[in-house]
């Protein structure tokens, strides 16, 4: 099997492994529409450099792996990069910096090393980007929520307008999005009782 044979594998495992469609990867990706991901995944086209980075910062692989040219589908260069820029994409979309009070174990970086496997990290690195920062931006939105209140007014509008995720929860998100988002608290959480995405037991089953 080619290097080239691989890496369509390998992106076609990325996306099913974690259980996103094209559309929705590709709106995660800042694409104009899912054709460049089904192209890619279909062997028609090659990515970027660029889009190639967005695939890494995204699921927090190994571009190495993704081309077809390692079996090591997580470093921990590969980790730690994507780990930083989803926290900082994050602190662009909250300002206030509300949203982004995770465990300390997981905002060390050297405890998140220690304590999280490559594969929990990886999957909280992707829910960052598919479900977090788009619920924390619509909540956020939605909501008016002035991050920096300076009066009085302020914020007692804050008070009476802005609500808790909870009841955003409940009303707006989709049951699929609701157990992914359980799904990120728990491997947040360090609970050993969830399984992360597993890439390598899904190229194994196929």
């Amino acid at each position: 099997m080619s290097i080239c044979d691989i890496s369509v594998i390998n992106f076609k495992a990325l996306r099913y492994s974690h259980d996103i469609s094209a559309a929705n990867l590709a709106n995660i990706l800042e694409l104009k529409s899912s054709a460049s991901i089904t192209n890619i995944e279909n062997g028609k086209a090659a990515p970027s450099y660029e889009l190639l980075e967005r695939y890494a910062d995204t699921f927090a692989i190994s571009v190495d792996w993704l081309m077809g040219r390692s079996k090591t589908i997580y470093t921990e260069d590969s980790l730690l990069t994507a780990e930083e820029a989803a926290l900082a994409k994050l602190q662009e979309i909250d300002s206030s910096g509300k949203y982004s009070q995770f465990e300390k174990h997981y905002l060390d970086s050297e405890q998140r090393c220690k304590l999280f496997t490559a594969k929990a990290r990886g999957s909280i690195v992707f829910l960052i980007y598919s479900e977090y920062i788009p619920l924390v931006a619509s909540l956020l939105e939605s909501q008016q929520y002035n991050a920096t209140p300076k009066s009085f007014i302020d914020k007692l509008i804050n008070n009476v307008i802005y609500r808790d995720v909870s009841s955003y929860y409940d009303s707006k998100l989709t049951k699929k999005s609701r157990e992914k988002l359980d799904l990120f608290a728990r491997l947040m959480h360090n609970d050993q009782s969830v399984k992360p995405y597993d890439i390598e037991e899904y190229l194994k089953q196929q």
